[in-house]
């Protein structure tokens, strides 16, 4: 029988009940991040839901105005990509304006994680999940994930990933936007998979994860857009030094801190 994970839990900021093993799930729209229990915020880093930001043009696509409970849709074959507003009580939001809703790229994107380690370089399928490739993009470019750290190691078979891309660090936080799954048919977690973590349909944000060893199954889809070309042993060496088991069956913050110094992307 394949190992699956749970259902998540209601997204709240608070820590899930040790025992009950958390799904990946990213603080993006009605969710919270799969980890440790949300600590204190500071009111000087965390800004409130804000307006989107797509050119100054507006409107629902830029997220202005766009009804937090509504749906967001991928590019899919419209070629434009909706990034609505989360609600305010979803949580801790860093404020950066929303992604344009135009995809900037198409093809393969590299991405480059600058960290404490060293660096880790992905290649992204813009083809597959255009708007996160999209959103990724977006959020590096206004330096959204640097000096962010990621928050949770998962240790078991069944959940053998390093998720980050929490600017809280608490496994509670994101960008004030939300978008749709993409690339569903996609579920094969292999080593080097990079896929966003999410609390169900449609609530991506900014928190993703990478596969350090192959995954059997997971009981959800989740959105696959890139797989890790160089710096595995990164995640290897974060991996082998374990979890502070906050969450318990070995799952929590790593006790081998990565930090983010700097990430940035360049279309191939």
């Amino acid at each position: 029988m394949n190992p699956q994970v749970p259902a998540p839990p209601p997204y709240a900021g608070a820590a899930p009940r040790r025992g009950r093993r958390p799904v990946l799930i990213a603080a993006a729209a009605g969710a919270v991040l799969v980890v440790v229990a949300a600590g204190a915020m500071t009111s000087d880093f965390l800004l409130p839901d804000g307006g989107g930001e797509d050119g100054g043009s507006g409107g629902a696509a830029s997220g202005r105005g766009a009804a937090a409970g509504a749906s967001p849709s991928s590019g899919g074959g419209t070629g434009r990509c909706s990034y609505p507003l989360r609600a305010a009580n979803t949580g801790p939001v860093k404020n950066v304006g929303t992604p344009p809703s135009t995809p900037r790229a198409r093809g393969t994107v590299t991405a480059v994680l600058t960290t404490n380690l060293g660096k880790i370089t992905m290649r992204l399928d813009a083809a597959k999940a255009p708007c996160t490739v999209n959103s990724l993009m977006y959020l590096a470019g206004r330096t959204f994930y640097d000096g962010t750290s990621c928050h949770r190691l998962g240790t078991s078979p069944q959940l053998s990933v390093l998720q980050c891309g929490d600017p809280t660090g608490t496994g509670s936080g994101g960008p004030s936007y939300r978008f749709a799954d993409e690339n569903k048919r996609d579920t094969s977690y292999k080593r080097g998979t990079v896929a966003m973590a999410n609390a169900g349909a449609d609530s991506n944000g900014s928190q993703f994860f990478i596969v350090y060893k192959d995954i059997p199954k997971l009981s959800t889809p989740y959105t696959i857009f890139g797989t890790v070309t160089s710096g595995m042993d990164i995640v290897d060496r974060v991996a082998a030094a374990g979890a502070t088991n906050d969450v318990g069956n070995g799952d929590g913050r790593p006790k081998q801190k990565i930090t983010f110094r700097e990430v940035r992307t360049a279309q191939d």
